[in-house]
């Protein structure tokens, strides 16, 4: 919940693979920045004050003064596993910020046909790739250095629609308009062998994913 005060300074954490870039999107579409300058994002709110948005994409550990808002979204782990295996196959193709993408990690996540090959590969190999951003858990963005949440806001994919409706309101902003953005074309299934290993690879980003959907599923 946001506070009573009026919030003026947000920092959206972006969590990669989780609809980050669509949301920095409605944010920019809602201002008078060009997409090429993606912090310090000024908005006007509803009773004519402003209101900055200062995108942090890596982690909640930057400092900030301590009235600042945090907003980030979250994704099922399966599914935000397959979007970045899928992303990085593609050399981030489709990402509209970042034009020349990931393209050093295109050519490594080219041995890899599908995610079990991954899975399958030599531990050093794997984890490699699976120390890539795209690839890290969810909660390494999300909490404090004692391993306790630092986001007073979490969306999730599942719920995006009303995500943003609720952010709107926090904001006190004009009703933001969100459009998917970023996807990858490259789909993938995974194993049940796979499921098992991305269960305990991600064990803490399911935790934290069943408790936010469980929490918005009892406010409903």
């Amino acid at each position: 919940k946001a506070n009573k005060k009026t919030v003026s300074l947000v920092n959206f954490v972006h969590v990669p693979r989780t609809a980050g870039t669509a949301f920095t999107s409605c944010l920019f579409d809602s201002s008078n920045h060009k997409r090429n300058t993606r912090q310090n994002i000024l908005l006007n709110t509803l009773d004519k004050n402003h209101i900055r948005i200062s995108k942090y994409v890596h982690s909640t550990a930057m400092e900030y003064p301590p009235e600042t808002y945090k907003i980030a979204f979250i994704r099922h782990p399966f599914d935000r596993f397959l979007s970045a295996f899928a992303y990085l196959k593609e050399g981030a193709a489709h990402n509209p910020i970042y034009a020349d993408g990931q393209k050093h990690m295109q050519k490594h996540m080219n041995k890899y046909k599908k995610p079990g090959d991954l899975f399958n590969a030599s531990p050093p190999d794997r984890n490699w790739i699976l120390s890539d951003i795209h690839f890290r858990p969810m909660v390494n963005f999300l909490c404090d250095d004692k391993n306790k949440l630092a986001v007073h806001y979490i969306g999730t994919s599942d719920t995006i629609e009303q995500d943003i409706i609720n952010i709107s309101r926090i904001l006190n902003i004009k009703q933001l308009k969100m459009e998917k953005s970023n996807e990858s074309k490259l789909k993938y299934k995974l194993t049940e062998k796979d499921k098992k290993f991305l269960k305990e690879h991600y064990k803490d980003d399911f935790k934290l994913y069943n408790k936010i959907m469980k929490d918005k599923f009892k406010k409903a």
